[in-house]
């Protein structure tokens, strides 16, 4: 409810400020020209970044409310803090010179934001702004000129007054118009869906043969989209295999702004260091492995993470090529494989999680040496994580600022990650159908048991899966809270020495199949198993290697 509270406060001083920005002027300062706005702005970490770093790099503030939601500077500058940390940062009114998106800034007008960020989803003419996401929102309440723009896929929010910008907010880097479509694409997509997103490439090529698209070959070839090849696509059997980016710049970044360009010792720094150095020999492209001075080439190296779905190559230590086999792992989803939900004290959660900002029950904050018996260790970015009687209860989201993705699975098979932002329907498939569907009650939290439009609030539900550690809680039929109490299981997954009795593999058969398991698993009751499959029967074949041999001599 203290969540709510702040989040309801902090939209009703966005509309403030949004209000306040429409009857002014675009006007300019002598102080765009002695602060560069582009290059500070670039330095901020959203939701990392805390005060005194914000101080580092913009200098004392006119106005500040401690950790609180402004930090104001002149000219309109703002930035809002949640948590301790950067939520958004701020131009309004005054042309301070930052701009975005090739050219995007104060003064903009309607149409150049349009050009430059793509046309929205629909257009509401006349009517009042309820702020949704890829709707443009044109002569709100009758007010010709005011407007109201919001792209969350390119991390930006745009306010109008007479069709021009005067209001702009970063909730992050600004994402480039070749990563918000790379977003969306999965890596098993054939030819069709890769298409639909980035159009038609303008060679579809493999080695030194050129097809037409009706002549494609089976197996390989690749989609090229400029003939200097800073951009293409290996399609493998009709499948994306690997996203490529090389030699010059496309906007491209990853791990913190790993790009085109980045040193070797930026890519250790962000990735890690490798198991093992090469040095001046040939390359045989062992994953982990830091390949330098390739055949005594100064400067040439090789580095491939699979566990983060990505191959670097290097000319003059610095990245000429970046091969992507997936899409990257968010961080978060690092964390969170290393965390042991079901024996996590606090220290282990410090461990993987580094230390919380503070410690809360309710309105309460707590001294880390007084801590009661449930509290929750509170980390920027709306992530939590609930300790009960000294143990990791629940891992909880309530943004997408961290990009945690639920659940893991690099194969695809299950459709898809969910995240806080996903829709109701997303969860449902990847979830499966709950048991029952209450409508416009009250919740009371009952497992596998979908309640939609709680209380009569349309679009507020929850659903709870134990069978699958997590539970959800929507707004706008939009997940807003994504609570974990465990690990899921995806195909292929390594699950020994879990215990496993809460899931309900009776649909399942061939997931049970792709696990790696052991002698140490608790399993489900029987109903919860498929009818002809049975782990310990799988897991004695699996150790008896002449099974497999005396049945083919008994073929002769």
């Amino acid at each position: 409810m203290n969540s709510k509270k702040k989040n309801r406060l902090f939209s009703v001083m966005v509309l403030l400020w949004a209000l306040t920005l429409c009857v002014g002027a675009v006007s300019t300062d002598a102080l765009a020209q002695s602060i560069d706005y582009n290059q500070k702005v670039r330095q901020v970490k959203f939701g990392v970044t805390d005060l005194n770093g914000v101080k580092a790099i913009f200098g004392e503030p006119v106005e500040y409310e401690g950790e609180g939601y402004w930090v104001k500077y002149p000219d309109y500058f703002w930035i809002a803090m949640r948590n301790g940390v950067v939520r958004t940062v701020r131009f309004g009114w005054t042309d301070l010179g930052y701009t975005c998106f090739g050219g995007i800034r104060i003064g903009s007008s309607l149409d150049e934001v349009l050009a430059k960020l793509g046309n929205p989803q629909s257009i509401v003419d006349g009517q009042s702004c309820d702020n949704r996401d890829y709707i443009l929102y044109k002569n709100i309440d009758g007010i010709p000129g005011y407007c109201y723009y919001s792209r969350p896929d390119r991390k930006i929010r745009l306010f109008f007054g007479n069709f021009k910008v005067n209001g702009l907010e970063l909730d992050g880097q600004p994402v480039s118009e070749l990563e918000s479509k790379l977003a969306r694409l999965k890596f098993y997509y054939d030819l069709s869906s890769v298409e639909s997103i980035f159009g038609q490439p303008q060679k579809y090529i493999w080695g030194n043969q050129e097809f037409t698209k009706a002549q494609l070959p089976v197996e390989n070839y690749i989609l090229l989209y400029d003939n200097n090849y800073n951009f293409s696509i290996w399609m493998k059997w009709n499948s994306v295999q690997e996203v490529r980016f090389s030699n010059n710049d496309t906007g491209y970044s990853c791990y913190n702004g790993l790009k085109i360009g980045s040193t070797l010792d930026e890519v250790l720094a962000n990735l890690g260091n490798p198991k093992e150095i090469k040095d001046g020999q040939a390359c045989d492209y062992r994953p982990y492995v830091l390949y330098k001075n390739i055949d005594g080439t100064p400067g040439y190296c090789y580095y491939s993470r699979p566990d983060r779905h990505i191959r670097f190559f290097f000319t003059d230590f610095k990245v000429n090529a970046i091969y992507l086999t997936d899409q990257p792992v968010p961080e978060m989803n690092q964390k969170i494989a290393k965390h042991d939900f079901e024996n996590a004290d606090l220290a282990k959660v410090i461990n993987v999680f580094g230390e919380p900002l503070k410690y809360m029950w309710g309105d309460q904050e707590f001294p880390k040496n007084n801590l009661p018996e449930n509290y929750c260790a509170i980390y920027p970015q709306d992530f939590m994580i609930w300790m009960s009687r000294g143990r990791a209860y629940e891992v909880r989201f309530h943004s997408d600022a961290l990009e945690y993705e639920w659940p893991y699975n690099s194969t695809g098979i299950w459709g898809g990650p969910i995240k806080v932002g996903s829709s109701l329907e997303d969860v449902i498939y990847m979830v499966g159908q709950p048991i029952e569907t209450v409508v416009g009650q009250a919740c009371d939290y009952r497992d596998k048991v979908l309640y939609k439009d709680i209380d009569g609030q349309t679009g507020r539900c929850y659903y709870s899966r134990s069978d699958q550690n997590v539970r959800f809680f929507f707004w706008d039929y939009k997940v807003s809270a994504l609570y974990l109490t465990g690990h899921p299981v995806s195909p292929y997954m390594d699950v020994r020495w879990r215990n496993l009795a809460e899931f309900d593999f009776a649909n399942k058969p061939d997931l049970i199949k792709s696990l790696w398991f052991n002698t140490k698993n608790t399993w489900p009751d029987r109903d919860k198993l498929p009818a002809n499959v049975d782990p310990k029967v799988i897991l004695q074949n699996g150790m008896n290697p002449g099974l497999g041999i005396r049945a083919l001599h008994q073929k002769g």
